[in-house]
């Protein structure tokens, strides 16, 4: 089942003015994205065929589950999740769809 969420803002911008970003999802609309109450879960993001490390989040408070804004390349280079939804043509209030695919996770925009 895939993962069905929102391109959402948490109301703050990095330095270079680009609003930060996140992946909200229903607890009940994860699919197969594995998440925990209380800790980040890292697991593979597969975008433009490049293997990032990112993470998911919930707390036991909040009725949403969440892609957090930073992703890492193989290399530790960090990967920011705006950057990353912009090179798949997802913007800010997209609905979005997360499938696993082998060992890893992809976005899709939904339409």
């Amino acid at each position: 089942m895939n993962a069905k969420g929102a391109v959402i803002t948490e109301g703050q911008c990095y330095a270079d003015g680009i609003e930060r970003l996140f992946i909200g999802f229903k607890k009940d609309c994860l699919g197969e994205l594995p998440a925990t109450e209380g800790e980040r879960v890292p697991f593979q993001l597969l975008v433009n065929g490049e293997r990032l490390k990112a993470g998911i989040r919930m707390t036991e408070k909040n009725d949403l589950a969440w892609i957090c804004p930073d992703a890492y390349d193989l290399k530790g280079e960090k990967h920011r999740l705006p950057d990353i939804l912009s090179s798949l043509g997802i913007e800010k209030n997209d609905t979005v769809q997360v499938k696993e695919e082998g060992d890893a996770f992809v976005i899709y925009r939904s339409v």
